[in-house]
């Protein structure tokens, strides 16, 4: 699936934002009221999604600067054979082209933790779209996570090596978020978003020594994520296939595989050729057979994930969605689980890892 980004709402739909009136002074009978208002709104569990677009609406300098702060996170972490990372980005020193930027931004740092901490996330993704449902607040998760981990190298290069795990903290916490939607592109992201704070936050351990008050931030942020599956990246799985599972319901007339073809493809980057031909030329029945030929491969999915020999399970298991045993459908809405899997099973093992050290039990 595809990230499709829809035209940012106006603030006033998410925040319910109004110009306000010139001030007038409240009539003394109101003012308890206005206290009880007051305390009901913050005894509602509050939903991070709203926080996380507030900020990225009303703070217009974070775009002024997403392209200097990811080109200086590529160098903080570069993977390139012939580039080493640097660990004292030029834009994050003295005369820099971020330094006096960020710290500019301290009191939306400080908002932006405090979403963070909300337990409760929610983009209210439109499951009943399919396929075709809008993701467009994860270009704002990576990029405020790429925010915080730049801002964590400059504060721990200044010396504040708590204020820089607090950061790392809050990107722990992001990311966790992230996960929540139940879509396996969130996952992904969240898992990407980790990684690269899972690499920072090693880098700031070994700098400071392992230092007890960097570590306990970092220890309650990891704590947040699920034992077994930390990403959702299953619980996502089994979300797609209920997804193909509905394609029978939204597809029925005798141009079914046309219509489905025309709505999902574009949203693929793929070449499919005669896959998809023959998709094309599927009526309703027909295409109701493949997309339940589809579905019992996701039943399989979920067999080899939980065996023994899970990578080599999943990989036999695509070989046979190439061949397309499981029907043409299948062989382009099932994704690559082998890979999915492995990618998973890394991250996974990187977060454990650094549980175990921030526990100091490693």
């Amino acid at each position: 699936m595809r990230t499709r980004i829809s035209s940012v709402a106006a603030l006033m739909a998410f925040c319910g934002l109004a110009m306000a009136p010139a001030a007038t002074a409240l009539p003394t009978t109101s003012i308890s009221t206005v206290a009880q208002m007051a305390q009901f709104n913050q005894d509602q569990a509050r939903n991070a999604a709203l926080d996380y677009w507030r900020l990225v609406n009303v703070t217009p300098q974070i775009d002024e600067i997403a392209d200097a702060v990811r080109s200086t996170l590529r160098e903080m972490h570069s993977d390139g054979e012939d580039e080493r990372p640097i660990e004292r980005p030029a834009a994050l020193m003295p005369g820099g082209a971020l330094g006096e930027s960020l710290a500019n931004l301290e009191g939306f740092f400080d908002d932006l933790e405090r979403a963070t901490r909300e337990p409760n996330c929610d983009f209210q993704v439109r499951y009943e779209d399919g396929y075709a449902a809008l993701l467009p607040h994860l270009q704002h998760m990576r990029m405020l996570g790429r925010l915080l981990m730049v801002d964590a190298r400059r504060l721990a290069l200044r010396g504040d090596h708590e204020g820089a795990a607090e950061r790392l903290a809050s990107t722990f916490r992001l990311a966790r978020h992230t996960s929540g939607d139940e879509v396996l592109v969130s996952s992904l992201v969240s898992s990407a978003i980790s990684r690269v704070a899972m690499n920072e936050a090693e880098w700031l351990l070994d700098r400071t020594g392992g230092d007890r008050a960097v570590r306990e931030p970092l220890r309650q942020a990891l704590d947040r994520f699920p034992a077994r599956d930390p990403f959702q990246v299953a619980v996502a799985l089994r979300r797609e296939r209920d997804l193909i599972a509905s394609l029978a319901r939204q597809f029925r007339g005798p141009n079914a595989g046309e219509e489905f073809a025309d709505v999902f493809l574009q949203m693929t980057e793929g070449e499919y050729g005669e896959a998809e031909r023959r998709i094309r030329s599927l009526d309703g029945k027909a295409f109701r057979a493949d997309v339940e030929r589809a579905v019992d491969a996701f039943d399989l999915v979920f067999e080899a994930w939980d065996s023994d020999t899970p990578i080599a399970d999943l990989d036999a298991l695509g070989e046979r969605l190439v061949a397309e045993e499981f029907g043409s459908i299948a062989l382009i809405v099932v994704p690559a689980v082998g890979r999915t899997y492995a990618s998973d099973a890394e991250s996974r093992a990187a977060l454990e890892a650094l549980r175990r050290r921030v526990k100091n039990d490693g």
